[in-house]
């Protein structure tokens, strides 16, 4: 699939764009940037990012760190405030996620509520000039990830189908491994304070086109579409959804030029001070050359043969 950006340390990282309306090089989504190797990105240095739009919550940054390849990074916690909501918000949403689909879309139903505001600051930031484009992401970039992107391809009138589709395809390159489910298992008991049985893990962990479909049920059964929950729930005005559809459908803008490197700055100088010096040289010359003897006396004999012709008249 040529949506994908194929990296070394980084397992989920894709283009949205070709999704409906959805321009090309607009909106990447992905796992956490922290595991980006060098290579990594260089490679992602290519694709020109404005916006990095962190959907991990405040705890999670503080214990593994940020990663913003150089671009503006935005910190939009879903939750908001982890470290005061983390016993009651926090656990009613990894209690959703251990569900199955039907509490997948109970958890992004909490989010899209209690979230609002980081929401709302992604999608402005995406539609603000110079916003794309940009990446999103959580920690796998699945779920909080997940949601983001199926409201804007929502947004964007994308046929159901494409959009189960594309939160599915995560569970390709985010297998369910040893690890991943004794990690899980940790975070579970940590968050909820109580165990967790092998289907809950593995809810956890997959990717369940059934989960998109029932969000994107949500969307319509609670809020009554997305243009609605953006306008109304959210508080962006006309102006600003204009704007978010403009910059989702239209072309990526051009690369900004690099920074001309110190030798580089240095050699320029130079040339210039040398045609300075050469333009200046060109001067002196001609107001030399008008000045010698032979010009003079070429002056003086077109005078005389002025003054010749006069006469015979």
């Amino acid at each position: 699939m040529d949506r994908v950006i194929k990296l070394e340390g980084m397992q989920n990282f894709r283009d949205v764009g070709g999704l409906g309306k959805l321009s090309r090089g607009v909106v990447y989504r992905c796992d956490d940037p922290v595991k980006a190797t060098a290579a990594d990105k260089a490679e992602i240095a290519k694709l020109n990012i404005r916006t990095v739009i962190d959907l991990r919550t405040d705890v999670e940054v503080e214990a593994k760190g940020h990663e913003s390849f150089g671009a503006q990074r935005l910190l939009c916690d879903l939750p908001p405030n982890a470290k005061v909501v983390a016993k009651t918000i926090g656990v009613q949403v990894q209690m959703g996620y251990a569900k199955g689909p039907k509490g997948m879309a109970e958890a992004n139903e909490l989010l899209l509520r209690e979230g609002k505001s980081s929401i709302a600051r992604a999608l402005r930031a995406i539609a603000a000039p110079g916003g794309v484009p940009c990446v999103v992401h959580c920690s796998s970039g699945k779920d909080r990830t997940g949601l983001l992107v199926m409201l804007l391809l929502s947004f964007l009138g994308v046929d159901e189908e494409e959009i189960v589709s594309d939160y599915a395809l995560t569970a390709k390159f985010l297998p369910v491994t040893p690890d991943a489910e004794e990690r899980t298992r940790q975070m579970f008991t940590r968050y909820t304070g109580k165990a967790v049985t092998d289907d809950q893990v593995g809810n956890v962990l997959s990717a369940y086109p059934e989960s998109a479909r029932l969000t994107l049920a949500m969307f319509y059964r609670v809020h009554g579409g997305v243009d609605a929950y953006l306008t109304r729930v959210l508080g962006l005005s006309d102006t600003e959804v204009t704007s978010l559809r403009r910059a989702l459908t239209s072309p990526p803008p051009p690369p900004k030029p690099k920074p001309a490197s110190p030798r580089a700055r240095a050699a320029r100088s130079r040339v210039s001070v040398a045609w300075r010096a050469l333009g200046l040289a060109g001067a002196a010359f001609g107001l030399i050359s008008a000045t010698t003897p032979s010009v003079r006396q070429g002056r003086h004999n077109k005078k005389d043969e002025e003054r010749a012709v006069k006469a015979k008249l």
